[in-house]
């Protein structure tokens, strides 16, 4: 089911929007501070927080596609490129919730009893 609603997911998204893969690296580089956010450590982080066990080129290529969005972006030191995403924490988690808002809720009275019933 989980995979289903993924690729549904992801045929809907536009041009600019991230697939849930790419969420989850960028998640991935708010949590890094910013001197340890190379491609290695963004690569074992990501697959120790959600299970997965992507080779490097994956992870390099998911962070690539982010770049080109303008979510990220990189600087290289030496031999490593370090990401910066564009956005603050705060932002980018707010456009999140909006995302889900938009797409699951047309009464907004309905979103504020979903979330008292949360906490």
């Amino acid at each position: 089911m989980v995979l289903i609603w993924r690729e549904h997911m992801r045929a809907k998204t536009k041009e600019n929007d991230l697939t849930i893969c790419e969420k989850e690296v960028i998640a991935t580089v708010y949590e890094l501070p910013e001197n340890e956010r190379s491609l290695k450590i963004i690569c074992a982080l990501v697959n120790k927080t959600f299970g997965h066990e992507w080779m490097p080129q994956t992870v390099s290529t998911f962070l690539h596609r982010i770049v080109e969005k303008g979510y990220l972006t990189w600087v290289r030191q030496g031999r490593v490129a370090l990401y910066t995403p564009t956005y603050s924490n705060k932002e980018f988690r707010k456009e999140l919730l909006k995302e889900v808002i938009d797409l699951m809720y047309k009464d907004k009275e309905e979103i504020k009893k979903d979330i008292e019933e949360l906490f």
